[in-house]
């Protein structure tokens, strides 16, 4: 791996490539961003490139070296891993604990240590408290790397004593064209783009998926007709749905694009939308309803998504959201007046 391969994401690499030529590596960094934009992997070279055997590498890693091949396969003795347990949504203070334990030993061979702290906005309080007094008087050769999507779970006092640097969702260009280099189609790879909110590393785990597409023509094909469908049938998809939930599929942001790529046509025409081989069906419900009627739709979505985000019965949600969108496409009249 080298900076090259972290798409985009420039003024963060740049920033730690000239902290690597001076030498001037922060004791603790706080990397933020959505999963997948490259957190792990930015990490990882960081640690790669402080690393490196070979000699005139000073900002970026080789490949090819001992330490870089032991990097590679997740064995370099300075590199160390904590995340939360599989079974656990949270890192409890016995993980803590372990990196503690770790951070008193000295570099076995190398002149530092890197501790790469996984999901680091999913701490207990107790982890958290512990892991504070390892931020606040570090041994100089440890550099800890703390991972997470969103800093308002981190304690105040851990996010004075790390550099904050965050990472970017990519352009739907970027994905695009990192799908395609990958063998995949144009088409496919656009509407992979667009599902995975500016994620590379979702990217290419959808890509994987043989039945993303055909699961989001049946969600788009079962919107346009939702005003057909009976009360066993909403039913039966809210519980498909929820079961595509399970398995990571992207459903909220499908349904949000979609109800979006409406309102852009109502007032940008079809040319704007996104989801271009539904634009027929796209311009019919367009014409059919008012922006304020669209904005409500969409309102609906968002909130089934803080529903489900709050750990809202993910079924129960979706009943609700697709009985509340059939009775606004019913309707003649924006909710509300």
């Amino acid at each position: 791996m080298s900076w090259d391969d972290i798409p985009e994401q420039e003024p963060t690499k740049s920033l730690l490539q000239k902290q690597l030529k001076r030498g001037e590596l922060s004791h603790a960094y706080l990397l933020l961003g959505a999963e997948g934009t490259g957190k792990k992997d930015m990490a990882l070279e960081l640690a790669a490139a402080s690393l490196c055997q070979s000699e005139g590498q000073e900002t970026d890693s080789c490949g090819s070296c001992l330490s870089c091949e032991k990097i590679a396969h997740d064995n370099h003795p300075d590199v160390n891993f904590f995340a939360p347990p599989e079974d656990k949504k949270q890192m409890g203070i016995d993980t803590v604990r372990e990196l503690r334990r770790r951070l008193a030993l000295k570099p076995f061979a190398a002149m530092r240590r890197f501790f790469i702290i996984e999901e680091a906005d999913h701490m207990t309080e107790q982890a958290a408290n512990s892991l504070l007094k390892s931020l606040e008087e570090p041994p100089e050769y440890a550099v800890l790397l703390l991972l997470a999507k969103d800093e308002s779970s981190l304690l105040p006092t851990i996010l004075s004593r790390c550099q904050k640097l965050r990472l970017h969702s990519l352009s739907l260009e970027s994905i695009v064209s990192l799908l395609r280099e990958r063998g995949i189609k144009s088409e496919p790879a656009q509407h992979l783009a667009r599902l995975s909110a500016g994620s590379p590393g979702r990217a290419l785990s959808l890509a994987e998926s043989d039945d993303l597409l055909r699961r989001r023509e049946d969600v788009l094909d079962f919107l346009c007709r939702l005003t057909g469908h009976d009360d066993l049938e909403i039913f039966a998809e809210a519980e498909r749905w929820r079961d595509w939930l399970k398995e990571d599929f992207p459903l909220l942001d499908l349904l949000m694009e979609w109800y979006r790529d409406i309102i852009v046509c109502k007032q940008s025409g079809a040319e704007a939308v996104r989801n271009r081989d539904y634009s027929s069906d796209i311009e019919r419900m367009a014409r059919a309803y008012s922006l304020p009627r669209l904005q409500d739709m969409l309102e609906s979505v968002r909130e089934a998504a803080g529903d489900i985000e709050a750990n809202v019965r993910p079924e129960l949600s979706l009943q609700v959201l697709l009985f509340d969108l059939k009775e606004l496409q019913h309707s003649s009249c924006p909710r509300g007046g």
